[in-house]
């Protein structure tokens, strides 16, 4: 558990969109990575270049529990519910799937932060779609899984860029 949210997330719900394929300016391109062996996290996280124009680095344990419907209405039309434990409060996120022929790896992702890791069924409104949200009004949202994970954040400025590196274990 954590103590109040952060400041600089309260207010209306914020938007990032991942693209890999139309990476203009302002855009954010999120790419991951599996690996097969522990160990290797370890020598990622030695790499020479994660050691240079660090401008910030933290470490956080994050605890995300994931929703959805009994019969997974919003895994059908292509959306995950998360609300996770920060360390620092709540944050409920929906993210949809890729955005189609056109882009295969654009997808969405809106945030706002929540009191609890319970759904707030009223922040809902901002995150998703309204046909979607009216196709769920009268649905359970249930607990389906939940994560626990520790991640180390390293985040490298470079003259026209930012670079955020997220090594989860």
């Amino acid at each position: 558990g954590g103590g109040a949210p952060d400041p600089a997330r309260r207010g209306s719900p914020s938007k990032r969109v991942a693209s890999g394929a139309k990476s203009g300016k302002g855009s954010e391109v999120e790419l991951k990575m599996l690996v097969a062996r522990p160990e290797q996290l370890d020598m990622i996280a030695a790499a020479p270049i994660l050691h240079e124009n660090v401008t910030d680095h933290k470490e956080r344990q994050l605890k995300s529990v994931y929703y959805d419907t009994v019969n997974q209405a919003l895994r059908t039309v292509g959306f995950t519910l998360r609300v996770r434990d920060d360390g620092g409060g709540y944050v409920m996120t929906v993210k949809s799937s890729a955005g189609g022929a056109s882009d295969e790896l654009l997808r969405g992702e809106w945030e706002c932060p929540v009191a609890t890791a319970d759904v707030d069924r009223g922040g809902l409104k901002g995150l998703l779609p309204a046909n979607i949200l009216a196709s769920i009004l009268d649905e359970v949202l249930e607990p389906l899984f939940s994560t626990e994970i520790e991640r180390e954040q390293i985040t490298l400025s470079f003259p026209s860029s930012v670079l955020e590196v997220a090594i989860a274990r």
